[in-house]
């Protein structure tokens, strides 16, 4: 059956699903440090498509339609299909904590710039809401593989 969620969590990502406003979080995914601000499974399906949006309007621009409802039309009907893949709004949402203007993290490497995302409760290490600051001075300095076991 898995272990209990986080108490705490779970009434965080509740009050992210009524759409209230959440304080940003940090949390530890493997060796992912990920930050952002939760918000409800539809405020993430909002994000994404206006990501999609983004994502055609950039290469394609007016070459669409010159006018503007008609471009936007044009690209609900190209962009539905692939929102609809996502299915629809379900008790099983309160399973993932979703979060926008999330930032991904990993040991080395660029840090990753998400729109929005979501991490299945299950996943979740550890998680804060207070900021928190790197030492320079300490942690380690050479080159390495993290691995993770489930016992």
């Amino acid at each position: 059956m898995g272990e209990p969620v986080d108490g705490r969590l779970k009434a965080l990502i509740a009050t992210a699903e009524r759409d209230e406003t959440c304080p940003g979080v940090c949390v530890i995914v493997g060796s992912w440090v990920i930050q952002g601000r939760p918000v409800s499974t539809a405020e993430f399906m909002r994000a994404t498509y206006r990501d999609y949006v983004r994502q055609v309007a950039t290469p394609v621009g007016s070459k669409i339609s010159g006018n503007k409802e008609e471009r936007s039309r044009l690209m609900g009907e190209h962009l539905r299909p692939f929102m609809a893949a996502f299915g629809y709004k379900s008790d099983a949402d309160a399973l993932a904590l979703s979060l926008a203007d999330a930032s991904v993290s990993g040991s080395t490497g660029p840090v990753l710039k998400v729109p929005a995302l979501r991490i299945p409760v299950s996943a979740v290490q550890t998680w804060w809401s207070a900021g928190f600051e790197v030492d320079p001075g300490k942690g380690f300095a050479g080159g390495g593989i993290s691995v993770g076991f489930n016992i």
